[in-house]
């Protein structure tokens, strides 16, 4: 029965912890439905973006890009996802 004890004992430890994971695992599985409606909310928005921007050059609207001299919050225009394009294009030409 001595070495029963110990045995016991990391038994119950086993189930707290495999509890704990438990409730962890119902706290997060309910987000990662939201994450997959975000990220598809977000692929949808992009390419819908994506198309305007390609109907603009195709109109010969787009504006050309802003002169490299530019200031230093200015964001690379390759690593800015094609929302940011459309909405810095359409002030663009809205302003002009």
């Amino acid at each position: 029965q001595m070495a029963s004890a110990p045995v016991a004992e990391e038994l119950r430890q086993l189930r707290v912890q495999v509890d704990k994971l438990k409730e962890r695992l119902d706290f997060m599985a309910p987000m990662l439905s939201l994450l997959t409606f975000t990220q598809d909310f977000f692929q949808r928005v992009e390419c819908e973006a994506s198309v305007q921007l390609m109907r603009l050059k195709n109109a010969k609207l787009a504006l050309a890009p802003p002169n490299a001299g530019g200031g230093a919050d200015c964001v690379d225009d390759e690593k800015m996802v094609d929302l940011a394009k459309w909405l810095n294009t359409m002030t663009d030409l809205v302003i002009a």
